[in-house]
């Protein structure tokens, strides 16, 4: 992650666009909120930086967030559908809003349902691994 937010302004804005995601169906859930702890955790950021994040949980998650490249723009899209995800329900409130950040960060439709499709193998491909544990902690196959 740090190779690719390598910009103060890029790190700052990925979590304040996980943040808007994380708001904007009114339902933060516990999955969503450690996404977002750990990834701040990781971004070296200063009392003034989390301050400003911390706002940002408070307000109504209308805020724009633009990237210094398109790498980094897809790059935070992958990142935010999988935070969508993460709790096991995207709803369409959350799609919209993916739809509308990936417009505004000047992505194709067809560019961000090809990200949605990819979470969507990765998470089902994880689940199937969990399984697999589980049926051969318990003996099977």
């Amino acid at each position: 992650m740090q190779n690719i937010l390598e910009k103060k302004v890029d790190r700052l804005n990925y979590l304040k666009g996980l943040i808007r995601l994380s708001v904007c169906n009114d339902d933060i859930s516990i999955e969503e909120k450690q996404f977002y702890l750990e990834a701040a955790a990781s971004m070296e950021l200063d009392e003034g930086d989390m301050a400003e994040l911390d706002e940002c949980w408070q307000s109504s998650g209308d805020f724009p967030v633009t990237f210094s490249s398109k790498k980094v723009s897809l790059f935070f899209l992958q990142e935010a559908v999988q935070l969508c995800e993460i709790d096991g329900n995207y709803d369409e409130i959350e799609k919209r809003e993916i739809l509308k950040v990936g417009n505004e960060l000047g992505l194709s439709t067809g560019e961000i349902r090809k990200i949605e499709a990819w979470v969507r193998e990765g998470m089902e491909w994880k689940k199937r691994g969990e399984q697999l544990l589980d049926e051969l902690a318990e003996g099977g196959i």
